[in-house]
């Protein structure tokens, strides 16, 4: 059996969560919308037809279904043989390798929807919405526990930063770790600037919808943020205690918990798909 046990329950979540749940939901969420708003009442919503968004549909289905192979295979490995480290390598490699794999079908719906939506407009170029509102910019559009939240991780690991450059440990790189938080924030608010200020990626969205679409992208941005400032300050704690130990632990659940909300990207709240008939 395994000897890292919290792992093994967090990568089996993981594996579950995210190459069988997740998938099983966007799946049944766009089978209820081609059944709902059928392409002869809602010609707008579709610029291909049913039988090419079905084969997009099997497609992502079946690489899913091969990730959960691929994972509990790795499961099945550390069980019947022993290791301190997943298919006896680095388990933290073996995370990350796992974690791209299951991103892999993600990204492929991401490359398809740009084109889906390229079409779209294309296709709709004459009956493009002007909008009714001014874009709201990200701090507007961010409920106030959302501020406070990315406030207070932000301090949080500016003092863990400060702390350990009081006390250093080997490998510890100073002030330079400040680059993390740099970094993340300047990706990630320019993420939610290409998709509020950019070019609009739907011709039909209303006003109201795309509004809750921005307030929606930036409550992902925060979460985002959050997640990566907290790990990156619990990263350089279990590194000054040597923690290895809980390290992949910990890894791993910072992967389901970024999963979890990257979810969120996928849902539709009460979209007003009428915009999608014929004029």
């Amino acid at each position: 059996m395994w000897t890292n046990n919290t792992l093994y329950i967090a990568f089996i979540a993981q594996v579950l969560f995210a190459s069988w749940y997740m998938p099983r939901q966007i799946i049944k969420r766009t089978r209820n919308i081609l059944l709902e708003y059928s392409a002869d009442l809602y010609p707008k919503l579709y610029p291909v037809s049913k039988d090419v968004i079905e084969m997009g549909i099997t497609t992502f289905s079946r690489i899913n279904y091969f990730n959960v192979l691929v994972g509990m295979s790795i499961v099945f490995h550390g069980a019947f043989y022993q290791s301190d480290e997943m298919l006896n390598l680095d388990s933290s490699a073996v995370l990350l390798g796992f974690f791209l794999l299951q991103y892999l079908p993600f990204l492929l719906v991401e490359l398809k929807g740009f084109k889906f939506l390229k079409l779209m407009r294309n296709a709709n170029s004459n009956s493009t919405r002007k909008a009714e509102l001014t874009p709201r910019s990200f701090w507007q559009g961010t409920p106030l526990a959302y501020k406070i939240i990315l406030f207070v991780s932000h301090v949080a690991f500016i003092l863990v930063i400060e702390y350990f450059n009081q006390h250093p440990f080997d490998g510890f790189g100073g002030y330079e770790n400040l680059a993390i938080l740099v970094f993340i924030d300047v990706f990630m608010l320019g993420i939610y600037s290409w998709n509020v200020y950019g070019k609009r990626k739907d011709p039909h969205l209303s006003s109201q919808d795309r509004e809750k679409h921005n307030r929606k992208i930036a409550k992902i941005v925060v979460l985002t943020i959050v997640l990566v400032t907290m790990f990156a300050s619990l990263n350089l704690i279990m590194s000054a205690t040597d923690s290895r130990y809980f390290y992949d632990s910990a890894l791993c659940i910072y992967f389901l918990i970024l999963t979890m909300i990257s979810l969120r990207s996928y849902r539709i709240d009460n979209v007003n798909f009428d915009v999608y008939k014929e004029s």
